[in-house]
């Protein structure tokens, strides 16, 4: 969605500066610095917002997804899409993926959330990509937009060990993955 999103439209959604004016029930804009920024990212005359959740917005009022995602200032993570387990979807621009020891450098992600068992996850690596945890296009991620946060290597509980491969030992069930765009 995000994809054809940029493809429609020339901006990544929660981004783009011309929100308001081309689709119908949008009612706040991004940036438009080629980014989808997370927390407190300085948006034109609405202020600050999080275009992290203005994505979600965008995606769904131009009807790339089936739901329908609002944007409230007063309660941003209304707007967020929930996984199964309790833990929300993000999409954004940062470095909230792989080794957290070693942040990588900052690119779009798409994040499963938290919450999610670490041996789903590994079977998700294992299909899409190469069942690394740290590395390839799809990797563990340290992103919560609430409750616990997904601990990586070397912590308790840990989602993923040093080497990258998934922990299925005791098969921690508070993990996250992010899609690399």
């Amino acid at each position: 969605a995000a994809l054809a999103f940029e493809d429609r439209y020339r901006a990544m959604p929660g981004d783009y500066a011309y929100a308001t004016q081309t689709i119908a029930g949008v009612g706040f804009n991004g940036n438009g610095n080629g980014r989808i920024e997370p927390n407190g990212a300085p948006l034109g005359p609405a202020g600050t917002q999080f275009e992290t959740l203005l994505a979600w917005n965008h995606m769904s009022r131009a009807g790339f997804l089936g739901e329908s995602y609002n944007f409230d200032p007063a309660a941003p993570s209304t707007g967020l899409p929930p996984n199964v387990w309790g833990g929300f979807a993000d999409i954004g621009y940062d470095t909230r993926y792989g080794d957290p020891a070693s942040p990588p450098m900052a690119r779009h992600t798409l994040k499963t959330g938290n919450y999610v068992p670490a041996a789903v996850l590994v079977e998700v690596d294992r299909k899409l990509d190469d069942g690394n945890g740290l590395g390839g296009g799809f990797q563990f991620s340290d992103m919560a937009w609430g409750g616990d946060v997904p601990a990586g290597p070397g912590g308790a509980n840990g989602c993923v060990l040093a080497g990258g491969q998934w922990a299925l030992a005791g098969s921690p069930v508070n993990c996250g993955g992010a899609w690399l765009l």
